[in-house]
């Protein structure tokens, strides 16, 4: 008996801030490459496909992404990560805090 499937494996290539549709608020994501593998015995044999994906880090919403859609939000959510710690667009360092501190306590 042969035991083939698929699994899915991905990681986080970037972290930012962008405004979640679903939360309406600014909200640090996750840019996420997934690739789709072909198993066999359970050990991933080939890539089968690959998604771009961004993931809400508190809602958990994913939202798939063409590669050039995925590589204009990662730029703009690392540039609003970037401007919000150095004190440029302090609504967006205010709205991370107090979202920290209400999820926290």
């Amino acid at each position: 008996m042969i035991i083939w499937g698929w699994r899915s494996k991905g990681e986080p290539e970037w972290s930012g801030i962008i405004e979640c549709p679903q939360c309406s608020k600014w909200r640090l994501h996750y840019g996420v490459r997934v690739k789709r593998w072909f198993t066999l015995f359970f050990i991933p044999v080939f890539p089968l496909w690959g998604d771009s994906k961004v993931l809400c880090a508190v809602c958990l919403r994913e939202e798939k992404l063409s590669s050039e859609a995925y590589a204009a939000v990662a730029q703009a959510a690392i540039s609003n990560l970037k401007l919000a710690d150095a004190g440029r667009r302090p609504e967006l360092a205010d709205q991370l805090l107090l979202d920290q501190n209400t999820e926290a306590g």
